[in-house]
């Protein structure tokens, strides 16, 4: 590793998490895409708050910290942010009224969320906090949309479920992280031309610049209608649609069937990360313009909260790092790219 001294150790627990965790949510690529996506409807005066944000960083680039970041000692806490796990007879709200109170304190991509809204209106925010905050946004709208980040909690969201996928050993869940997507570039791929293996997407070997352009450019351009659609829905339609069609994501699966699996969810996967962006854009839009962003809905989620968790249920978000010694700040950690020799 080039990386030195405190840094040298996040850098190989960044490493080493790719074993000790499948969850990596469209991997580079597909979060990379959302984040494309998001950026090219973006208001101009609003894209320029966003840079200056990020600090001169791209939204593609702030789009993955998250994920690099949550095996790292002073961010574990944020690693359940990822996903929201419920039974298939549940909806999210019920899931969460029926949270014992061990449990109500963890967290979840919702929540994470709502959380991060409330940083980015905070004017009184702290320069990073806000940057720490715009990242887990961009990534985990990223995360919403994919359908087993809000999987069945006795499979760990499929990360249980064994699968062969093109020959490749995996499981049902990493199937829908990466290897989907990965096989939609492939077969954009000329001949003889890989993709990058899951393992250097995500510690950070280099991708070809033209990998995510390569894959945002095949998504269709949706109609204004549809987008219209999309934008006009809030977090627990997001959720519920997801859940919508994950029964028949889990029975569609039958161990080996790749060929057929790619073909059948192809496309949704890419209006998944059409939709994503799409939505993630609007909702900046309205941010930063200091305007609301579904009002009512947000509102009945928020008074939800509070009847179910209580009234500062937000506190036990945190989007920062925790603890010291490895305690780095987001603009740290982006300002260092971990990578072999």
């Amino acid at each position: 590793m080039a990386c030195k001294s405190a840094m040298s150790i996040i850098c190989v627990l960044m490493a080493t998490s790719f074993t000790a965790e499948k969850t990596f949510a469209w991997g580079k690529i597909g979060h990379e895409s959302v984040a494309i996506v998001a950026e090219s409807v973006l208001d101009s005066n609003i894209k320029t708050k966003v840079t200056k944000i990020l600090q001169g960083g791209t939204m593609a680039d702030a789009a993955t910290f998250p994920d690099k970041v949550k095996h790292t000692g002073p961010w574990q806490h944020t690693a359940p942010y990822h996903f929201a796990d419920m039974d298939d007879s549940q909806t999210y709200l019920e899931m969460i009224d029926s949270l014992p109170a061990k449990s109500k304190g963890t967290g979840d991509v919702i929540r994470a969320l709502v959380k991060a809204e409330d940083i980015l209106r905070d004017s009184n925010a702290s320069a990073d906090l806000q940057r720490n905050a715009l990242s887990f946004m961009i990534h985990l709208i990223g995360d919403l949309h994919q359908p087993l980040h809000e999987g069945r909690p006795d499979d760990r969201g499929g990360n249980d479920i064994d699968a062969t996928y093109f020959g490749v050993k995996t499981n049902l869940h990493s199937v829908w992280d990466t290897y989907i997507i990965e096989n939609i570039l492939k077969n954009l791929m000329p001949a003889g031309v890989t993709v990058p293996s899951l393992k250097a997407l995500f510690v950070g070997k280099p991708v070809a610049k033209d990998d995510t352009a390569t894959f945002v450019d095949q998504l269709r351009t949706p109609t204004k209608r549809e987008i219209a659609q999309w934008q006009d829905s809030y977090l627990i339609d997001w959720s519920t649609d997801s859940i919508e069609n994950r029964s028949e994501i889990y029975s569609s699966w039958k161990g080996s069937n790749g060929a057929a699996y790619q073909k059948k969810y192809s496309d949704y996967v890419n209006d998944k990360i059409l939709m994503a962006g799409y939505r993630l854009g609007a909702w900046l839009n309205a941010i930063f313009a200091g305007d609301d962003f579904q009002a009512e809905k947000s509102a009945e989620l928020r008074d939800h909260f509070a009847k179910a968790l209580g009234k500062n249920y937000g506190d036990a978000i945190t989007l920062e790092p925790s603890g010291k010694g490895l305690a780095m700040s987001a603009a740290e950690i982006h300002a260092h790219d971990c990578h072999d020799d």
